[in-house]
């Protein structure tokens, strides 16, 4: 299961709280069935969370930024956040 936590300090200590990083829960047991209601409670969790975000996104990158690695920047780092968030996002390239 994914989920989005709040991400440590940099090198030097200091955490920005606009920063946030994806991580993953692994729970384990021998019961499929327990571990997949142990999931449906979290995502309840999280529910009064999510009306506050979108549920899909237009999203531009300019393939220039970031010194030429925005698309990949986009990639690694955004996409999965958005897809653990349940975001669906419509990506155009710039130029």
């Amino acid at each position: 299961m994914q989920c989005i936590g709040k991400e440590d300090g940099d090198d030097k200590g200091i955490e920005d709280p606009n920063k946030c990083k994806l991580g993953t829960v692994r729970l384990r047991h021998s019961d499929r069935n327990l571990l997949l209601r142990w999931e449906a409670a979290l995502k309840r969790a999280c529910l009064p969370y999510s009306s506050k975000r979108p549920r899909r996104l237009l999203v531009f990158v300019n393939p220039y930024g970031g010194k030429g690695t925005a698309p990949k920047i986009y990639r690694e780092r955004a996409a999965p956040v958005f897809e653990a968030a349940g975001i669906e996002c419509n990506v155009i390239q710039v130029y």
